[in-house]
């Protein structure tokens, strides 16, 4: 559900933007019924939700909401961070966030 961040690993590719996105509903291998520069951009996604999802810190982080938000934490994750990054974005990136976001 981190959209912001997917769309930010994907460093401006248009065929990247577009896997990564459907990255979040696309399961299995039904990846393989998109062309071969999407499909990139589906691995992408789940390269980096594996990443960040083994990554101590993430863990955790969703351990706080555990006890009341069940399996939805990991989401609630995903979202705050997301609102950091735009938060904090001018530490990440020189092109405007509002320019980024019209791009994507």
């Amino acid at each position: 559900m981190n959209f912001v961040a997917h769309q930010y690993l994907s460093f401006g590719n248009q065929s990247l933007q577009i896997g990564n996105l459907l990255g979040e509903t696309v399961k299995g291998k039904q990846y393989l019924d998109f062309p071969e520069d999407i499909q990139k951009g589906i691995l992408l996604h789940r390269s980096i939700d594996t990443f960040t999802d083994s990554h101590e810190t993430v863990k955790q982080s969703s351990s706080y909401f555990h006890e009341t938000q069940h399996k939805f934490a990991p989401i609630i994750i995903d979202v705050i961070y997301d609102y950091f990054l735009i938060k904090y974005w001018n530490n990440y990136s020189e092109t405007p966030f509002e320019k980024f976001k019209s791009d994507c």
